[in-house]
């Protein structure tokens, strides 16, 4: 039977980086030993507990990236949730809450102001501003020194009275019936359209009333003072 070879190795030298040995612990900073779980990161702990009470409540300042309570200021951007709001109130009746809806104000439990995401605005007190421009103003009431306005008009349509500020009538004062036209002043004239009649003063001694008769193309009748002050 044949005997097996032993296979020949062949052993080289090679040469290898050192490798830094890990630097030993240090027992003298130990502060304690842990005798078990609990007594882990127990430094940690006693920080947690100077910060937060038996409530889980912050009792110290918080100061990080977003906000500092020391200097009471927010330092980054806070977004809302669905239902989120900043109440700056005194109680569930009086304050103003801001939410991604809008702006509320109200006291005694009545909303004295409210702006919404839609651009609605309401003010139950007084609005103060050096203009106002806007395409409808509705008010009850309108107290004002000088308006200025391009059609000034007691209703839409039917029965009114208009001062026209442009157009063929600009500057003119027109009484409307439901269905035409009626009256208007025009400078120193008043007029009836449907009568086609006009009353006019031509001056400080005449008064002139002019009337459309038949087969005439206009009448006048000239009331004028006469000297010792009759007429």
């Amino acid at each position: 039977m044949a005997q097996k070879k032993d296979k020949i190795r062949i052993a080289e030298n090679e040469e290898k980086k050192d490798i830094k040995f890990p630097a030993l612990l240090n027992y003298e900073e130990i502060l304690y030993t842990p005798q078990q779980l609990e007594d882990i990161n127990k430094n940690e702990g006693n920080k947690l507990n100077t910060a937060i009470n038996d409530d889980g409540q912050v009792i110290t300042d918080l100061i990080n990236t977003k906000l500092n309570t020391q200097t009471k200021q927010i330092l980054s951007d806070f977004t809302f949730g669905t239902f989120g709001a900043i109440k700056i109130i005194t109680d569930s009746n009086n304050g103003i809450w801001i939410s991604p809806t809008g702006i509320l104000g109200k006291k005694a439990g009545a909303t004295t102001f409210s702006l919404t995401d839609t651009g609605d605005a309401t003010f139950k007190g007084t609005v103060v501003a050096g203009s106002v421009i806007a395409c409808d103003i509705s008010a009850d009431n309108i107290t004002t020194g000088t308006l200025t306005g391009r059609t000034i008009q007691t209703a839409a349509s039917g029965k009114r009275i208009v001062m026209e500020t442009e157009g063929d009538y600009i500057n003119d004062l027109l009484i409307y019936s439901d269905t035409q036209l009626e009256l208007g002043i025009f400078g120193n004239t008043i007029g009836s359209f449907p009568n086609n009649t006009a009353l006019m003063f031509k001056s400080s001694e005449v008064l002139t009333i002019e009337w459309s008769v038949p087969l005439a193309d206009v009448t006048q009748l000239n009331i004028e003072r006469i000297p010792d002050g009759s007429s």
